[in-house]
């Protein structure tokens, strides 16, 4: 199977900070649970799967302080995964500030959705039946 990549679970964060709000928690622990149910999946189908999780920022701090940040928010969830139990070899981190948005930095709502994490999930490998 050629490789295949999707890109979803929006986990927010608050202004200026690393640390996720309420809802970004909630959707972190499903996230969570999600990657370790694909993880188990893959396996059992003999595919192997990567995840990247991508942090952002809204364009509120300096370039410089938005790259940190971005950095800081996908390390945090980065760490999350891995303490709840995945593979630290297939969950890489990077930071990419405000060069991705997610919405529009004309409204509350956008600015918001671009304080956030997103996590890409990378499908690898041979597809075959699984095994008993």
């Amino acid at each position: 199977m050629p490789g295949a990549a999707v890109e979803s679970a929006v986990v927010r964060f608050r202004l200026g900070r690393a640390g996720p709000t309420a809802g970004g928690r909630s959707e972190l622990s499903r996230q969570s649970a999600r990657i370790r149910e694909l993880l188990a999946l893959a396996s059992a189908v003999g595919a192997e799967v990567q995840f990247e999780v991508v942090g952002r920022t809204d364009q509120a701090n300096l370039l410089a302080r938005n790259d940190t940040l971005s950095r800081e928010r996908a390390l945090f969830v980065r760490n999350r995964l891995v303490a709840d139990g995945a593979d630290s070899v297939r969950v890489t981190a990077i930071g990419v500030a405000t060069a991705e948005p997610l919405g529009d930095e004309a409204t509350e709502d956008g600015r918001a959705l671009n304080r956030s994490v997103t996590i890409r999930v990378h499908l690898t490998g041979v597809m075959t039946e699984p095994q008993p």
